[in-house]
């Protein structure tokens, strides 16, 4: 055994006693040392204890964004050849020493703990436990929040409804309709139409473009695809115009496919477009995660592309429906985009139909 994992180490120097024998013991090289520095003490007793382990290499993994930094002091401090990897949490911590290979280098070894660190995510659910405003959004004692890698992703007062976009407001009415304009049932999804106080009335001096967002009686047509639940709550799918039918005649929403693509730190920006029956996700790539992920990135980068593709694919396979897997990842250097920088969708859903003529 070329190394030895520690977990735990508020016993301090006697538990140091106890390493060094298993590392003669073993003829041990590495020491993985997992948890809080801190329990050391101070910077400068922490990097004493690390100098009196006699492996070649001590790789510690804090787990704890908040010592990090502690950790990296330590480590400057001690005369031991001491990687410090910037492991914010258990997860992560885990994922990287299970990268480890002990027969590798100590720098090999950061390389591949990095990459495998650096590939977990978290998501937790917790409670407000007091009133707050966090990124202009209010947030009040007891509503529920759902963390992804400690940045709030949704916010409810009830954990069932997180997801939606809310109820009407306050003399607002909203229904849900089919292609026909005929209310739909509850739970159904249509189209979404407004009215209330709030809405506007007309675009103004163009009454053919008002006629065809209104209807008869004075719903405004959002041409969001949505449906609603039994307390009201509104839940958004997707757009009429950008829904897509797939080849047994269901309803696909492409805006839902998109959003676990974009949750993927290789993705920057996607749509997803259907070609000849089969879907097909348009991507932009993050090129400086890419290079992150890809230390030795040359000019001939087409074989890792083709497994980075690969690797997205199943990724949003595994989160969606049976009748929204995507058949092909396909990379797009740069999206045409309207002013307010938003992808031009129909350039991308013609663009088969533009080949072929």
């Amino acid at each position: 055994m070329r190394f030895l994992v520690i977990t735990d180490l508020h016993q301090k120097r006697s538990a140091i006693e106890w390493i060094n024998a298993e590392i003669d013991k073993n003829s041990a090289e590495f020491v993985l040392f997992l948890g809080d520095i801190t329990d050391f003490g101070t910077g400068e007793e922490a990097a004493e204890i690390i100098s009196s382990i006699n492996a070649k290499t001590v790789f510690v993994l804090p787990n704890n964004g908040n010592v990090i930094l502690a950790a990296q002091q330590a480590a400057t401090l001690s005369d031991k050849n001491v990687i410090v990897l910037p492991t914010k949490n258990v997860a992560m911590g885990i994922a990287a020493v299970v990268a480890f290979q002990p027969d590798l280098s100590g720098d090999e070894n950061e390389a591949n703990m990095r990459e495998a660190a650096e590939h977990v995510h978290t998501a937790s659910i917790t409670y407000a436990v007091r009133d707050t405003t966090y990124e202009d959004r209010e947030i009040h004692q007891g509503d529920i929040m759902g963390m992804i890698d400690n940045k709030l992703s949704v916010l409810g007062d009830n954990i069932h409804k997180v997801g939606a976009i809310g109820k009407p407001g306050y003399k607002w009415e909203a229904k849900i309709v089919d292609a026909e304009g005929s209310e739909v049932k509850q739970g159904e999804v249509g189209e979404l139409i407004v009215k209330g106080d709030g809405v506007m009335t007309c675009y103004y001096k163009n009454p053919e473009v008002t006629a065809e967002v209104f209807t008869e009686d004075g719903w405004f047509r959002t041409k969001d695809i949505a449906k609603i639940d039994e307390d009201g709550y509104i839940y958004i799918k997707g757009r009429v115009n950008s829904m897509i039918v797939g080849p047994s005649g269901e309803n696909i929403y492409p805006e839902e496919i998109e959003h676990v693509l974009n949750s993927n730190s290789l993705v920057a920006e996607s749509i997803v477009t259907m070609e000849e029956g089969r879907l097909v996700a348009l991507v932009n790539f993050n090129r400086e995660e890419l290079e992150r992920r890809y230390l030795d990135l040359k000019d001939d980068f087409t074989e890792k592309m083709e497994e980075v593709k690969k690797e997205v694919l199943q990724y949003v396979n595994s989160q969606v429906s049976k009748f929204s897997r995507i058949s092909e990842v396909e990379e797009v250097e740069e999206f045409q985009k309207t002013p307010s920088m938003k992808i031009k969708r129909f350039l991308y859903n013609a663009r088969k139909k533009n080949e072929n003529k």
